[in-house]
């Protein structure tokens, strides 16, 4: 009878205490995977927060549309897509405030309408059951400026609605978009760096 060896043994261990990770959360699913982000079957919306030492803010961004196309479902890293959310949309609960928003000197929606996320990749996805962690990579524009991101994100899929959810949380520092502000502006009464939370909702087409 063979011996087992201290490093097999342990392995072996491991192999029945560590939960088992597959590599999509569409189960049963193979082929083509797209869908067709909007507000079904819940709204989608960008939260975005400003901490700053005079004033912080919280706003809304939404009407989000866009798709998120799996080339094959059995494989969650053959994600790309492009999601996107007009300017227009963005709400702070203050109306004067949020026409200073579409202007020149911030986000200037007449010359750039939509902010918007290309993805590019999907990576180190992470599976149990019907969720993935993975980690999105794209471009985000804001202002006419691109640059590329890295996100953290969960990707929950309901197989009886055929739907999913993308839910993420990252920052976009103003500057880096060419966003300047009224002088005295940025710093003061808006952060310089903006937490941004996620939640986009597809359903199967």
């Amino acid at each position: 009878m063979r011996t087992l060896t201290l490093a097999s043994t342990l392995a072996f261990g491991l192999a029945v205490a560590l939960p088992a990770f597959a590599d999509t959360p569409f189960t049963g699913k193979t082929g083509p995977l797209a869908f067709a982000i909007g507000d079904a079957p819940a709204k989608s919306q960008f939260i975005f927060n400003s901490s700053a030492p005079m004033e912080k803010i919280r706003g809304t961004a939404e009407q989000v549309t866009g798709t998120l196309t799996f080339a094959d479902a059995a494989n969650a890293e053959s994600g790309t897509g492009r999601i996107q959310t007009p300017v227009a949309s963005f709400k702070t609960g203050n109306p004067v405030r949020d026409g200073h928003l579409q202007s020149e000197e911030w986000l200037n929606a007449k010359a750039n309408p939509h902010i918007s996320l290309a993805i590019e990749k999907i990576e180190g996805v992470r599976v149990t059951g019907n969720k993935a962690n993975a980690t999105v990579i794209g471009k985000f524009s804001v202002n006419g400026v691109a640059k590329d991101l890295r996100i953290p994100a969960e990707l929950t899929y309901n197989a009886d609605k055929n739907a999913i959810k993308v839910s993420a949380k990252f920052q976009v520092t103003l500057k880096d978009y060419n966003i300047k502000g009224k002088a005295g502006i940025v710093g003061q009464k808006v952060g310089e760096v903006i937490d941004v939370e996620a939640t986009i909702y597809g359903v199967a087409r």
